[in-house]
């Protein structure tokens, strides 16, 4: 996964690391390492909450299953099962 570029989406409503879990379908765990390492942005509000665009996570997620989706196919076809299917997993998932 590569970094996303930061700035502020314009006229885009923010949510919370719990609410970006759940559109994801991972562990607010996962969203906060994918925040530090650079991968999803986020910004502190002035009472010192953390908060992310919907659109920009909106988008990760359509990535993600744009990649479950190629991933998927590779599988059907023979290709990516065992260790190299797991690879391809943590390499999406951030973990290398």
């Amino acid at each position: 996964m590569t970094p996303r570029k930061r700035g502020r989406p314009r006229g885009n409503e923010r949510i919370t690391y719990r609410e970006a879990a759940s559109i994801l379908g991972v562990t607010e765990t996962t969203v906060t390492r994918w925040v530090k390492d650079g991968y999803l942005p986020a910004y502190q509000t002035d009472g010192g909450y953390h908060k992310l665009w919907r659109t920009v996570v909106a988008e990760l997620r359509d990535d993600r299953k744009s990649a479950e989706s190629r991933e998927s196919v590779d599988i059907v076809d023979g290709v990516g099962i065992g260790s190299s299917c797991t690879a391809k997993r943590d390499e999406r998932e951030g973990r290398f």
